[in-house]
């Protein structure tokens, strides 16, 4: 049964003189289970050891000035982790060591990792020394993956940091985004409040108050004891304070309107397009998509005030009697289209102060849709009409 290949991070490479010594070392060393590689020069070895080695096992006659020079350079290109394993096999003479020590092979590159074995060499040490100098170097492998591990965690990390470094600055101007656009729609829905309240106080004083007090008149009249009452005051009376109870139920409707409450978006929109025309001339080209459905009672009002606001916006500004609005639904959201061939305007003039006074109502209808995960957008030149889409979510967010 064939083994598997092992790799070159294990192999025992040898550089040795072809005698007979030499090659019962290699011998030697198969039988024992080591995988021996052979390189038949100094130049073959440095290739070997680009793709990695256990151990060197070196004859001393190969141990030559141009060798050590080459080692030398290999080992000082080695990474920190790696000191390469050395076996010298030597005749043990003084004249070899001193051979050798003026080579500087015990040199800084090489002293910490070089074994000294005299020939003839017992099978046993040889096979212990070789299988010690393997155990070593897999210590430096592993020392080798630890360090890469540390490093690819300190990358992730680093990734990571700045990750969160970015998601942080991100966040920080979602919440300046999300800060400055509560201001603004705090400001609009004062400035939208007080336009409310200063209508309702109009309709109170000029007309709900003056009819009330044409009945408190006529009464008067009536309860006068030393002259004719006019025979029309009950008349008149009655006449006034029903102008009174029409004036207070329109009033309560534009404030809520029930049907809206009670029926549901699309009879509200349906209210709406002949409210308008009733009391403004405007006539409503209303399509509604038959499988329209808006859950969220919250979002059923806002859409309703959006499209009140926006068929306002034509008649103050658009300068036409007509006017379209497109109602679809989707799985996740609501559309509402509003489309006039009226005058038009620049839309990059919305919001700015020379415009707040004209289209302010849609900055409001913007920063309230954003609440709720909704948008709006306009589509629109001088001279050229305007088109604008509202879109929201079937659910609060």
């Amino acid at each position: 049964m064939s083994s598997s290949p092992v790799s070159p991070e294990e192999h025992v490479l040898l550089l040795l003189a072809p005698t007979e010594d030499t090659t019962d070392v290699t011998v030697v060393l198969q039988d024992a289970g080591f995988a021996c590689v052979s390189v038949p020069s100094l130049d073959a070895l440095i290739d070997s050891l680009q793709d990695g080695a256990g151990v060197l096992v070196v004859d001393e006659a190969r141990i030559t000035e141009r060798a050590i020079r080459l080692m030398g350079t290999a080992m000082a290109q080695r990474e920190p982790w790696s000191n390469l394993p050395i076996v010298v096999l030597t005749t043990g003479s003084p004249e070899s060591i001193e051979r050798l020590d003026n080579l500087n092979l015990f040199g800084p590159a090489t002293s910490s990792n070089v074994t000294i074995l005299e020939h003839p060499v017992h099978d046993t040490t040889l096979i212990t020394v070789v299988h010690s100098a393997l155990r070593a170097r897999r210590r430096q492998y592993e020392v080798r993956d630890l360090l890469t591990h540390l490093q690819s965690t300190n990358e992730q990390l680093r990734e990571a940091q700045t990750a969160l470094q970015t998601a942080n600055e991100t966040l920080e101007e979602r919440v300046a985004t999300r800060t400055q656009q509560v201001r603004t729609l705090a400001i609009a829905l004062t400035t939208a409040e007080q336009r409310e309240r200063t209508r309702i106080s109009q309709i109170l004083h000029d007309h709900l108050q003056q009819l009330l007090h044409g009945a408190q008149m006529w009464a008067s009249l009536l309860a006068t004891e030393d002259q004719e009452s006019p025979p029309e005051a009950p008349s008149r009376i009655t006449e006034l304070l029903r102008d009174a109870i029409e004036t207070t139920r329109s009033l309560a409707v534009d404030l809520s309107p029930p049907v809206l409450r009670d029926e549901g978006l699309i009879p509200a929109l349906e209210w709406l397009a002949d409210r308008m025309h009733e009391r403004h001339g405007l006539t409503v080209d209303l399509n509604v998509a038959q499988n329209l459905s808006v859950p969220e009672a919250e979002l059923r009002d806002l859409l309703f005030r959006v499209t009140r606001e926006l068929l306002f916006n034509v008649v103050k500004h658009a300068g036409v009697s007509t006017a379209t609005v497109q109602v679809s639904s989707a799985t996740d959201a609501c559309t509402v289209e509003v489309v006039d061939e009226g005058t038009g305007f620049d839309p990059s003039r919305l919001g700015t102060h020379i415009d707040s006074e004209n289209h302010f109502g849609l900055v409001s209808a913007r920063e309230r849709l954003s609440l709720v995960g909704g948008d709006l957008s306009i589509d629109t030149s001088p001279g050229k009409g305007t088109r604008v889409s509202v879109q929201v979510p079937l659910h609060l967010p």
